[in-house]
């Protein structure tokens, strides 16, 4: 059987497998944040969308400020700049968005057990733990206490999550999807996304079928789970993409300072989301608000990794 080719736009893409409803898993995005697919998500009016991620930073915060998100199951959404992201706080406050809390590696552990195809997990918590007092929109179906058949002990057991699709952003794939990445794997990547569904894959440069072949270790996903592979370089800006750029951290306090209030937020999202058709449109008014060269000066300089032999020949044996 020939190999698919699943490229296609963005537009495309979330049009055709992002659903009004779906279970949605966004990866944490250091590095890799898929920011482009959300700013199209929200072009395109998706609408309760649950979202399940460990903890997020400033770039997910858009996707707050219309009706795209109905609940969320996370660990923290924000920056180590200002605190919470400025329009999820403001959500939140006002009763206008589910959240139930917990932390990065429960989270992980939820999606590591859907991976596995268990319906719970078993993870330390301690009884003390306001993850434990505090129950959001899941209610009891938070967690739940049984007694361990081997220990006798009381263990803290998680419901596990398959969503219904994932977002992922890479350095590089095929056209099957079969994508790769090198750099910190801070959130289980290769592990916890392979809990979704189906998977859309958005990278910065498509590659040949033999460059992914002959350096396979840095496979974190495989082409048959993935339904849609999207080209779209910069599309984790402003976070950063290791090899590629460097996190934007000037415009990452720009657009925070640009959330404070309603009327401010209003006008960021329609210069940045609405008034730009997809990420080339971004990126040029970027480079017209602020330079081509302050954009130039968030691409590293070549650090090349040293070469791996997959076939080195065994010693003889006399």
């Amino acid at each position: 059987m020939q190999n698919q080719n699943k490229v296609m736009s963005m537009t495309e893409a979330i049009s055709k497998f992002v659903n009004d409803g779906d279970l949605l898993y966004l990866p944490w995005g250091a590095p890799g944040a898929p920011a482009g697919a959300v700013h199209e998500i929200i072009r395109q009016d998706k609408r309760d969308l649950n979202i399940i991620s460990m903890a997020n930073s400033g770039w997910i915060d858009p996707i707050f400020y219309g009706k795209q998100v109905k609940s969320i199951i996370t660990g923290w959404v924000g920056t180590e700049l200002v605190g919470l992201a400025q329009l999820f706080r403001r959500k939140v406050q006002r009763g206008e968005l589910q959240i139930e809390d917990y932390t990065n590696f429960h989270i992980g552990m939820m999606l590591w057990g859907g991976r596995a195809n268990i319906p719970f997990i078993p993870v330390p918590i301690e009884r003390g733990s306001d993850i434990l007092r505090q129950k959001g929109f899941l209610g009891d179906r938070k967690y739940s206490i049984v007694r361990c058949p081997f220990t006798g002990k009381e263990t803290v057991i998680l419901p596990t999550y398959q969503p219904d699709i994932g977002i992922i952003h890479a350095q590089r794939t095929d056209r099957q999807g079969n994508a790769q990445t090198w750099g910190a794997h801070v959130d289980f990547k290769s592990e916890i996304q392979l809990s979704c569904k189906k998977i859309i894959v958005t990278v910065e440069e498509i590659v040949d079928d033999d460059i992914i072949t002959h350096d396979p270790d840095r496979t974190i996903v495989p082409g048959f789970k993935v339904c849609a592979v999207v080209e779209e370089p910069w599309s984790a800006h402003p976070e950063a993409m290791y090899g590629h750029y460097d996190n934007d951290l000037a415009y990452r306090i720009f657009y925070e300072h640009s959330t404070y209030d309603d009327q401010k937020a209003k006008e960021w999202m329609d210069e940045w989301v609405y008034g730009v058709r997809d990420r080339n449109q971004y990126i040029a008014h970027y480079i017209e608000r602020f330079g081509y060269e302050k954009l130039m000066r968030l691409k590293p300089k070549p650090f090349y990794s040293g070469s791996v032999n997959y076939s080195r020949p065994l010693p003889e044996v006399f």
